[in-house]
């Protein structure tokens, strides 16, 4: 009998173990690491304004592009690590106005990357009302004469050499990557430690087995804390500041300095200012597989004294994996002298008006 209540104990025992394993903040927690160690994955990211008030657009000077919430975002990223190479491609839809779609092929390894020539002879016509008549002339010349180029690739350093005419340094663009990745790991880890201090009662499973969580103005204080932290860590951030001012370690050391300061000092207004809210709602559905199939975001900022107000809602989705174009070789990519030719033969019409 004692046998059986001990098997009975420790069975209960196993069971309140388990079902702690997959509480809500566990599957929330769980589902952020298993997308992070996917050595291969494809995500649709689309990011929505909701309301903008009239204020805050003045001073982001969005006034060429016009009212921001009828403007929709879509990005999507193809990622291999094991094959050392990544596929962006962005989508920027101004309702029935215009649509600007860019593309990128990435090594990993170097950090180079390489343009596709067809998005530029595919740009949805539209985008000419954003051109004075002289500009659009120019690219239709330069596009119409070097319809060879088509399908080759711009190396987007090169280019930016030829075009600046200064010298980018390969070793820099190396680092730069590198630098790049060892920070977007940083900020993964501060957002999964922060997720980790929250209680357990705030995560939240409802009937789709969506998991819920909401995060206060208190919330991101605490979060810009923490990444802070972790971003000190390593001089990560303080090499991408140098490189990408030009300036030295030292200055670029006291501008993250200052950064960082400001940044804590504006969330900690916020906080104690009763006039302010600052909120998000995440709404994860977890997966098995890919970590999680969706992720919603919606945050919100108000300033009932000011008037000001800002709403956008980012969905993520974890699409099945889609394979990664090779990266170009040598032949394949746009050479000194076609981008010359090409930049010689706008300057011609450009000069000519």
């Amino acid at each position: 009998m004692k046998k059986a209540m001990a098997l009975i104990s420790l069975l209960a025992l196993l069971l309140v173990t388990i079902s702690g394993c997959s509480s809500p903040k566990s599957e929330f927690t769980s589902a952020l690491q298993k997308v992070a160690a996917n050595k291969q994955y494809t995500a649709d990211v689309t990011m929505k304004i909701d309301h903008l008030s009239d204020n805050l657009a003045e001073q982001l000077n969005v006034d060429p592009i016009g009212d921001l919430t009828n403007a929709t975002l879509d990005y999507s990223l193809s990622y291999d690590g094991d094959a050392g190479r990544s596929l962006e491609k962005i989508d920027f839809l101004f309702g029935n106005q215009y649509d600007l779609q860019f593309e990128t092929l990435t090594d990993l390894e170097n950090g180079r990357v390489y343009v596709p020539v067809s998005v530029i002879y595919d740009t949805d016509s539209s985008l000419q009302s954003l051109f004075s008549d002289q500009i659009n002339q120019v690219l239709d010349t330069v596009l119409s004469n070097n319809k060879d180029l088509k399908d080759k690739y711009l190396d987007f350093y090169e280019a930016m050499q030829n075009i600046t005419n200064k010298t980018i340094d390969q070793e820099s663009v190396k680092m730069q990557a590198k630098s790049m990745n060892e920070l977007q790991q940083q900020v993964g880890v501060a957002i999964y430690d922060f997720l980790n201090t929250l209680e357990d009662d705030r995560f939240k499973t409802n009937k789709d087995g969506q998991v819920t969580i909401e995060l206060t103005k208190q919330d991101f204080t605490e979060l810009a804390k923490q990444l802070t932290q972790e971003l000190n860590q390593s001089d990560a951030i303080v090499h991408l500041i140098a490189d990408n001012n030009q300036t030295s370690k030292k200055e670029a050391e006291k501008e993250w300095q200052t950064m960082k300061k400001n940044l804590l000092a504006t969330f900690k207004t916020i906080e104690n200012d009763n006039d302010q809210s600052l909120t998000a709602k995440l709404i994860m559905k977890p997966d098995a597989n890919k970590g999680f199939s969706s992720l919603k975001i919606k945050l919100d900022y108000q300033n009932r004294q000011t008037k000001e107000n800002i709403g956008f809602t980012t969905d993520i989705t974890m699409q099945d994996f889609q394979e990664i174009p090779a990266l170009p070789t040598n032949s394949q990519i746009v050479t000194k002298k076609e981008l010359d030719k090409a930049i010689s033969d706008g300057l011609k019409v450009y000069l000519s008006e």
